[in-house]
């Protein structure tokens, strides 16, 4: 599944990804059925935080959607 797909999947079905910044760093943060989810991981740099949203979403929507 290509990452536009995944994207488009997961809004239909109300799941957003978004970084969301703590005192260690970067985590990803997701809404599924309005409960907001965080992933343990933590990210430092922008290309990691962007891999890890990409990441996400292909996860989320094969998982869910």
């Amino acid at each position: 599944m290509e990452l536009m797909e995944a994207m488009s999947k997961c809004h239909k079905n109300g799941i957003r990804v978004y970084p969301v910044n703590t005192v260690l760093g970067w985590k990803i943060e997701y809404t599924l059925n309005k409960k907001k989810y965080k992933f343990d991981k933590v990210v430092n740099n922008n290309k990691d935080k962007n891999d890890a949203i990409v990441k996400s979403y292909l996860y989320l929507a094969e998982k869910y959607c």
